[in-house]
């Protein structure tokens, strides 16, 4: 501990100098010092009634601290974690406390080169994305150099070779990487007033990492490369990108020798009143981590999102869609129309409609090892993995009245998309009615009224949120969320209360929380981590400065 004080000292002494010196001569010479600090706490109670166990530490913690300093064309940063012991749900591996993340950068409008941790995009992430996703638990941030040309936002040009982070350690394998970005429409020099883009970008990504054990062939290194092209004229667009893996044996595809890759195609048109876009994705044997024997969320290189509608409602986190990533096909359609002010529909203020639907195959992978090094794109299977019909309509009645009422239908896999057996596939309705209304000035009411049902899994659900906004700085809410099982009469109700204070001001926030969280998963952008059922006090202390 005396040494980890020791290092944070000695990097914020000059910092800390540097700002004093801010405080009293020209901003230019003396730099600027940003930071913020995020602490949660959680105190755990045994709950035999949604078997929540109690825990060996009753109170766990996460807790960040980060510092930014620039001046100048520099700048440079670090970051410190401590876990004391980790929330539940988080990687096991997040124990204790250190340095994460420190970097420095050095940018001109030519170049921009940077020692230490970094986080990148090639592409839409399908080959490379390093990111942190705190609430997931995820930071695969490279332990490198980098260095990006850029040629008169014409050419970007990015070279980059490192160590992703693997909790406080750093994972076995080394990722390399180089992408090239054209704008080709600036290259072509379209003519003055032409409206519309063109880009196209190359990606490469390479992995190493040693192996010493029974298997015969591994390869040490596996390589993934991609061609992407993003295009717009006038009301239409189009983001496309093709991805080639070598094989890559790991234990998430039970060390197959089989190649990968993956398409994906976004269409979209809009104009006013109306948006239409309409997504296809293909892929099979996608996983590529820079550990190959590592599980869960840990050392992931590239990043696919599920071709599905991203819930936010609470009971339709129950049954969130998870990339299969090994193989799948999916396609979504999103339709966004409203209906115009004035008419007999569109009222006063006029109607939004949203309307999604979204469908998941398993891929086909008939003969399959008669060609290992590529999948027939597209070609969908029998199993149907998931989908789901959405429909959202925005109404605003007055000036102090606005009301959401969302519809939805789906089809869950629970078995394919969980890795558990005996559930079988669940099939569910969901009723959402959300109103928010304006009390007075800065006040404001929001009440939530849902509910799911099925005759399958858990049974129904039931839920109601209040949330009430007084003065733009304090926050109350309170809720209920109920698992009642209507075809089974010999169990009881279980009721998952929730409810807390929220107080901001300026770039500060406190929440204080009392909540019984059931058992389900906790998903961004399709990918999810699962969380036990507990029950507790929490805390939560967010500022930046």
């Amino acid at each position: 501990m005396k040494s980890l004080f020791a290092i944070l000292f000695a990097f914020l002494l000059p910092l800390a100098t540097l700002a004093q010196v801010n405080d009293n001569s020209d901003k230019s010479k003396a730099g600027t010092l940003t930071g913020s600090f995020q602490s949660d706490f959680q105190y755990y109670r045994k709950d035999t009634v949604i078997d929540a166990a109690l825990p060996d530490e009753k109170i766990g913690s996460n807790s960040y601290l980060t510092l930014m300093y620039q001046k100048g064309n520099f700048r440079g940063g670090v970051r410190y974690e401590a876990y004391y012991p980790a929330l539940l749900g988080f990687p096991l591996n997040l124990t204790g406390h250190g340095i994460v993340n420190r970097f420095l950068t050095y940018q001109n409008d030519l170049i921009e080169v940077t020692a230490g941790h970094f986080y990148e995009q090639f592409g839409n992430g399908l080959v490379l994305r390093a990111l942190e996703e705190r609430p997931l638990g995820i930071d695969n941030a490279i332990d490198g150099a980098r260095a990006k040309l850029n040629l008169k936002d014409k050419v970007r040009i990015t070279a980059l070779v490192g160590n992703q982070r693997d909790g406080f350690e750093k994972a076995l394998g080394t990722v390399r990487g180089a992408s090239a970005e054209f704008a080709l429409d600036k290259i072509l020099k379209r003519k003055e007033g032409a409206t519309g883009a063109l880009n196209l970008s190359l990606n490469y990504v390479n992995k190493f990492q040693p192996y010493d054990g029974v298997l015969d062939n591994v390869p040490k290194n596996s390589e993934a490369y991609s061609v992407r092209l993003l295009a717009s004229k006038g009301r239409f667009g189009i983001n496309a990108e093709y991805v080639r893996k070598q094989k890559d044996p790991s234990k998430v595809n039970q060390y197959s020798f089989a190649g990968g890759d993956m398409a994906y195609v976004n269409l979209s048109y809009n104009q006013k009143g109306l948006g239409i876009n309409v997504s296809a994705q293909s892929l099979h044997n996608m996983n590529f981590r820079s550990d190959r024997d590592a599980i869960d969320n840990r050392t992931i290189i590239n990043f696919v999102t599920s071709n599905t509608k991203q819930q936010t409602y609470r009971l339709l986190t129950l049954y969130p869609y998870t990339t299969q990533i090994n193989g799948e096909v999916a396609y979504q359609m999103d339709l966004l129309y409203t209906i115009k002010k004035g008419s007999l529909l569109g009222g006063k203020y006029g109607t939004k409609i949203a309307f999604n639907a979204s469908v998941c195959y398993e891929l086909d992978t008939t003969g399959i090892y008669l060609r290992p090094q590529q999948s027939e794109i597209f070609k969908m299977g029998d199993k149907n993995y998931y989908q789901d019909f959405n429909l959202e309509i925005n109404k605003k009645w007055s000036p102090k009245l606005k009301t959401i009422l969302y519809l939805v239908h789906l089809r869950y896999d629970k078995d394919q998309i969980e890795g558990r057996r005996g559930f079988g596939v669940v099939t569910s309705n969901t009723i959402v009615l959300e109103n928010t209304i304006k009390l007075a000035k800065k006040r404001s009411l929001r009440i939530e009224l849902q509910h799911l049902s099925t005759k399958t899994d858990f049974g129904n659900w039931g839920m109601a949120l209040a949330e009430l906004g007084l003065g733009g700085k304090w926050f109350l809410y309170a809720s209920d969320e109920v698992n009642y099982v209507s075809f089974d009469t010999n169990k009881k109700a279980r009721h998952f209360y929730a409810g807390g204070l929220v107080y901001v001001r300026g770039g500060t926030r406190l929440a204080l929380n009392y909540a019984r969280q059931r058992e389900g998963l906790v998903c961004v952008g399709g990918i999810c981590r699962l969380v036990p059922a507990s029950n507790g006090f929490g805390m939560s202390i967010n500022t930046t400065f």
